[in-house]
C-alpha cells in the first residue's frame, strides 16, 4: 500500500514539475519585431529629382520605368485617367519631346510610411518653341511607394497646370536658368518667331 502512495506522489510530482515547465516556456516574451524605419525627406526629395532628370533626359521610356505598370496618372494632356503602361508611355513623350529643362520652384516631402512617401511640387519647364526659348509651370504630386525588390516607384501622379497666368518666372529652389531662359517669355505670350533674313539686293 505504502508503494503504491509513494508511486502515486511521485507521478503527481513530475506532473507539476512538467506543468511548471510549460508555464515557464509560455510565460517567455515573444522576439521584438525588427523596428520600422523610414525613409528620410531627404531620400524622398532624391526619388522626385531623379524623376525630374529623367523627364529632362527626354526618353519617355526611361521616365515610365520610374511607374509601377498600374499606376494611375492624372495629366493635363489626357481627358481621362491614365491606367496603362501604354497610355502613360504616349503621354510622356508628349511631354518630353521638346526636351525641357525641369527647375523645382517649391516642394514639400511627406513620409507617410516606412513604404510611402508623397511629393508635391511646382516645377518650371524651360523649352524652346520657333527656335526661342519660353517656360511653363505645372503643380505635380507623385505618390511614391516602395517595391518588394527595394526599389521605389510613382504609383500615383497628378499634374494641373497653374491657375493663373505667370508674367515672370518664379524663383528656384532646385536647379537655374541660364541667362537666356531666364529672360524667355512664358509659353502662350507674344513669342516672336524667328527672324527672317535680310533679302539681298
Amino acid at each position: 500500500m505504502k508503494m503504491k502512495l509513494l508511486l502515486a506522489a511521485s507521478a503527481l510530482l513530475a506532473l507539476t514539475a512538467c506543468d511548471k515547465i510549460g508555464l515557464s516556456q509560455k510565460a517567455e516574451p515573444a522576439p521584438e519585431p525588427p523596428p520600422i524605419v523610414l525613409p528620410t525627406e531627404a531620400e524622398g526629395a532624391a526619388l522626385f529629382d531623379k524623376l525630374g532628370a529623367a523627364v529632362s533626359a527626354g526618353d519617355p521610356a526611361e521616365v515610365v520605368k520610374l511607374y509601377t505598370p498600374n499606376a494611375i496618372v492624372v495629366s493635363p494632356g489626357a481627358n481621362d485617367l491614365i491606367r496603362t503602361v501604354e497610355a502613360n508611355l504616349a503621354d510622356t513623350a508628349a511631354m518630353v519631346k521638346d526636351k525641357p529643362t525641369v527647375t523645382v520652384n517649391s516642394r514639400d516631402v511627406q513620409v507617410l510610411d516606412a513604404d510611402t512617401v508623397v511629393t508635391t511640387a511646382v516645377l518650371t519647364f524651360d523649352i524652346k518653341k520657333n527656335n526661342r526659348p519660353t517656360w511653363f509651370a505645372l503643380r505635380v504630386t507623385d505618390v511614391f511607394q516602395k517595391q518588394a525588390d527595394g526599389s521605389w516607384l510613382v504609383v500615383n501622379e497628378h499634374i494641373s497646370p497653374m491657375p493663373k497666368p505667370l508674367a515672370a518666372r518664379l524663383p528656384a529652389l532646385v536647379g537655374a536658368a541660364s541667362a537666356e531662359q531666364a529672360d524667355a517669355p512664358p509659353l502662350g505670350s507674344a513669342t516672336p518667331n524667328p527672324t527672317a533674313a535680310p533679302e539681298q539686293k
